[in-house]
């Protein structure tokens, strides 16, 4: 990774046309550091601008030059170049500063920091949000009509937690984790001189496989329809088991009519993995593609004992077990997508956008799916460290490291079944999230649970004055070696090639086989009808 930002830097495109080149200068090389990087790709990613990200130490006039803001990531603490502090405090552009080293940049000596401080909420006017644990930032000192956010201490001290003067901005916090990074991205709007959008709600029904009771998923349907509410549905095209069921929408005409019928009215269909489990967990409990057993990317088989460094003899052997490893995560993921495109188009289902199972994916993965799919859904694995290190804008984003797809994050989580606490939780975070000026409100909710939980918590998102995010209005667009898919003003075209013909025919085949058993049975019954009766 280290190597990849040193050769080739970060080019962040939000969009085709940007008003704004932003220089980001960082300061940090450990694994922390990079998780901040990507936060803040993912922040930018909300704003029109074009950014490119370079360590401190590789910094060039020319760089300088070229951009017309500069944003200086400061995540470790260290001394920096008489270089770029001179080139820092001699650019006329905007400048926006986080975390350590302000000391040294004479043009943020209005600071006045007075060392670092424990802070437990976030202050919005007269509300107060507190913070999932203690956070560090740096103590302040400046005027009051410098001070753009205001932090609380442990003591009840009202402090900095953004200021201004002029076009310098200053971040007090040593990390962008949330709720921090969301504060950031409402700050960016001041300093990219840009209007809030507002709010946007989204609701999305989850791990629709083919073992899903479809009368239970039309009662839901046909009550969002009654509703007139758009909404995603996540669809599963295998399940498979422990015990080696398998079963594929093919064997289950009622549920893809059902499916059928939510995407003629209102629904938009996003495919959520092929099987949605590596080894032998059941679809939807486990994890596709990401090897949770060992917290790494998928390198080999489910079927295989997982490899470890120990089982090589030289660290040579084991990088080339990594390299082998990262060229078979590439083809599984690909022959997941091009298999679950190629399924669900072949029964009239039409995926618009991808979510990986648990949101667990590495970076490489979401490279492979940009290949396929424009937007992608739900938050983000900003790590290869570990699944768990995740992150989810506040808005709708198109960071670097996503190769071009634009994310729709989910925001206030889901109803988790046996936890009476998650209806409130899901409130608590709409309560936060409406402290800004914009924001996706967006949810999801398991149908098996029952029409009564997504009554709930479609009242909790009917509570926000926002429109909901109608996925097939967007454009979208879909790419296998077989199929084409677009969407736009809630128009789906499909373009199948000719290689696609494989998948139809074996439909085709499938068919005739069960109808030929069925005549056959039929046949054979009425053969030992007659000559019962000419027997008698």
């Amino acid at each position: 990774m280290m190597f990849g930002l040193l050769i080739s830097p970060t080019i962040t495109q939000a969009q085709e046309i940007s008003s704004e080149k932003v220089l980001i200068i960082q300061s940090g090389e450990e694994q922390q550091s990079m998780k901040e990087q990507k936060i803040l790709e993912i922040i930018l990613g909300q704003y029109d601008v074009t950014s490119e990200t370079i360590l401190d130490t590789m910094m060039t006039k020319e760089k300088i030059k070229s951009a017309s803001a500069i944003i200086y990531l400061g995540i470790e603490k260290k001394q920096l170049s008489k270089e770029l502090i001179e080139e820092l405090n001699t650019f006329s552009g905007k400048f926006y500063a986080i975390g350590h080293n302000m000391e040294q940049i004479p043009r943020m000596s209005w600071l006045n920091l007075e060392g670092e401080v424990l802070i437990q909420h976030l202050v919005f006017s007269e509300k107060e949000q507190a913070l999932p644990e203690e956070r560090i930032i740096y103590k302040i000192n400046v005027q009051l009509d410098e001070i753009q956010q205001v932090a609380m201490t442990t003591d009840g001290t009202r402090i900095p937690l953004i200021a201004k003067q002029a076009n310098n901005y200053y971040f007090a916090a040593e990390t962008l984790s949330n709720p921090f990074g969301t504060i950031l991205a409402e700050s960016f709007q001041s300093f990219f001189n840009k209007q809030p959008t507002g709010f946007v709600r989204y609701l999305r029904l989850e791990d629709i496989h083919p073992k899903v009771d479809a009368k239970q998923l039309r009662e839901q349907a046909k009550f969002l329809k009654e509703k007139e509410i758009p909404y995603m549905v996540a669809v599963i095209p295998v399940y498979t088991n422990e015990n080696g069921e398998t079963i594929h929408f093919s064997d289950v005409p009622e549920l893809v009519e059902t499916l059928k019928y939510m995407q003629k009215n209102g629904a938009s269909i996003v495919l959520h993995g092929y099987r949605h489990q590596y080894r032998e967990s059941e679809t939807g409990e486990g994890f596709e593609f990401w090897d949770v057993e060992n917290d790494r990317p998928i390198y080999q088989k489910g079927s295989e004992k997982a490899k470890q460094r120990t089982d090589f003899a030289t660290e040579k052997d084991y990088q080339q077990f990594i390299n082998e490893g990262e060229a078979f995560e590439r083809k599984y993921i690909t022959a997941a997508i091009e298999n679950g495109v190629a399924e669900l188009v072949t029964q009239g289902i039409y995926p618009l956008a991808f979510e990986a199972p648990h949101y667990a994916m590495s970076q490489q993965g979401y490279e492979v799916v940009s290949r396929h799919f424009s937007t992608y859904i739900g938050r983000i694995q900003i790590s290869d460290e570990t699944y768990k290190s995740e992150y989810q804008p506040s808005n709708a984003s198109r960071p670097a490291f996503l190769h071009g797809m634009t994310v729709y994050p989910e925001t206030i989580g889901f109803v988790e079944q046996n936890n009476e606490q998650s209806l409130q939780l899901m409130k608590n975070q709409v309560t936060n999230l409406m402290n800004y000026q914009e924001a996706y409100i967006s949810a999801f909710y398991h149908p098996y649970l029952g029409i009564d939980g997504l009554k709930d918590v479609v009242d909790i998102l009917g509570e926000v004055d926002a429109p909901w995010l109608d996925l097939k209005a967007a454009n979208n667009q879909v790419t296998t070696s077989t199929i084409k898919l677009s969407s736009e003003k809630g128009q789906i075209q499909v373009e199948k090639l000719l290689f696609e013909r494989k998948h139809e025919k074996k439909e085709k085949m499938k068919r005739i086989v069960i109808y030929g058993i069925i005549l056959v049975g039929i046949v054979g019954s009425v053969l030992v009808f007659i000559i019962r009766r000419k027997t008698s």
